[in-house]
């Protein structure tokens, strides 16, 4: 009994045999000449500092990367880049107080997140290659809204927008503008409406009451 606990004991403190397993590093991201490389030496003011799973000399797994100017990514990592999901918070500089919660792949966002600016807009939908592309929702600080397509970061496709007093618009955009569709009041009355990016004022109906003729 007393040798099969100390053989117990001792695989429990030795690595698997088989698969492969990550250990937890200190890493410096450096940009060489020839590309990308990680190395457990250098200077957290000058490179980027990486704390988490390491395969093959590779962030690979769970790490948190700390940029130069503290901006900061928390979540996971393939083969040294952001791979699945994570949240990327910007540092110092014109992108300060922004955040990226959601899908990375080889490195970019891609797939379902969620953007907010420091100003308290908000974008929630699909990304590709680093942009919103695909179905999503944008929201303005102020409370107005978009809900619809995207291609390579603006509204492209058919969408609608809804400003915070009841305006509307529904319908087809190109390149960030209302092209065909129709434009509503608060009350669900047609006003407007775009063909080919032209707008086309629709005048109001007006109903008269007729007073009816003779009589007291």
């Amino acid at each position: 009994m007393k040798y099969i606990l100390i053989i117990i004991y001792i695989l429990l403190l030795s690595p698997p045999l088989f698969g492969n397993f990550n250990i937890v590093a200190i890493l410096y991201k450096w940009k060489t000449a020839s590309g990308v490389q990680w190395k457990e030496f250098g200077d957290k003011d000058i490179h980027p500092q990486y704390k988490g799973d390491v395969e093959n000399g590779e962030p690979d797994g769970l790490g948190i990367i700390i940029n130069t100017n503290k901006g900061k990514y928390v979540g996971e990592w393939k083969d040294g880049k952001k791979q699945g999901q994570g949240t990327f918070t910007y540092g110092k500089g014109k992108w300060e107080g922004e955040k990226y919660e959601g899908e990375f792949k080889d490195g970019y966002r891609h797939g379902q997140g969620t953007y907010t600016w420091s100003d308290g807009r908000k974008y929630e939908g699909q990304f590709k290659d680093d942009k919103p592309n695909g179905q999503g929702t944008y929201t303005w600080s102020d409370g107005g809204k978009y809900e619809g397509e995207f291609e390579d970061g603006i509204k492209h496709g058919q969408g609608t927008y809804t400003s915070i007093r009841g305006y509307k618009y529904v319908g087809e955009w190109r390149e960030n503008k209302s092209w065909n569709g129709k434009e509503y009041d608060e009350n669900g009355n047609v006003i407007g409406k775009f063909v080919n990016g032209v707008k086309i004022i629709v005048e109001p109906v007006v109903v008269v009451d007729k007073k009816p003729v003779g009589g007291n």
